[in-house]
């Protein structure tokens, strides 16, 4: 059974996005739980625990591109991020969860 902070994850998770995107961004989802008091490191750790668990899955990514300054380069360069975007499982899926060692 999920914590309370899994709990919140799932919900946030579920939450539809502003963008229409399937799943909703890892920074986003820890974004929010961190402005409503919860710590970013709980918030992480709960992440990685439902992706572990089957509860969370993962639907794709969101790529970014920033630009990072290095103290060796006079201009900043474009560099590529991605960010993974996360939905909560389908029930069904889980109902078939097997604990194997």
């Amino acid at each position: 059974m999920p914590t309370s902070v899994e709990q919140r994850v799932l919900r946030a998770a579920g939450a539809p996005s502003t963008e229409g995107r399937p799943g909703r961004p890892m920074g986003e989802l820890v974004d929010d739980l961190a402005a409503a008091g919860v710590s970013p490191e709980e918030v992480e750790r709960a992440v990685w625990s439902l992706l572990a668990s089957g509860h969370l899955l993962l639907a794709g990514f969101l790529g970014r591109t920033v630009r990072r300054r290095t103290p060796n380069e006079p201009k900043p360069r474009l560099v590529h991020t991605y960010e993974p975007l996360l939905t909560p499982a389908p029930a069904a899926s889980r109902q078939l969860a097997l604990d194997l060692p």
